[in-house]
């Protein structure tokens, strides 16, 4: 399997310290930072960093520093972040899973260049005419 080239330090995070967070990540040189959550679930922040840009060591680090600062102010920034290699995508097709033909009034269809046309029945969801 060929090396990543970027990685992922993921955070769950107390919702109160999530924008506190994300903004370190930012100036720590993210490239990208995601908030999830689910219901009944506390945020869980999601950052990618380019792997040439900074060790994962050194992320690990300074993530670990900053969440002990904010334990020093008396906050509960949970268990901490883990870093590990994201996986490699071809992000640039990737997104194309996501649109599939849609069907529009009675007899019309959108589909997408990439998909083969196909009778409204064989589109998941969408009911036949």
């Amino acid at each position: 399997m060929p090396e990543s080239s970027y990685w992922e330090l993921t955070w769950p995070v107390a919702e109160e310290l999530s924008d506190s967070i994300t903004n370190f990540l930012w100036e720590l040189g993210a490239l990208g930072v995601v908030e999830e959550a689910g219901p009944g679930q506390p945020p869980r922040l999601r950052a990618f960093f380019a792997r040439d840009a900074v060790p994962a060591e050194e992320l690990g680090r300074q993530a670990l520093a900053y969440r002990d600062s904010l334990v020093a102010l008396g906050f509960d920034p949970g268990p901490g972040p883990s870093v590990a290699p994201l996986a490699d995508e071809n992000w640039s097709l990737a997104w194309k899973d996501h649109f599939r033909p849609r069907r529009v009034g009675e007899h019309l269809w959108i589909t997408p260049p990439w998909e083969e046309a196909g009778s409204p029945a064989e589109a998941p969801g969408q009911p036949a005419g």
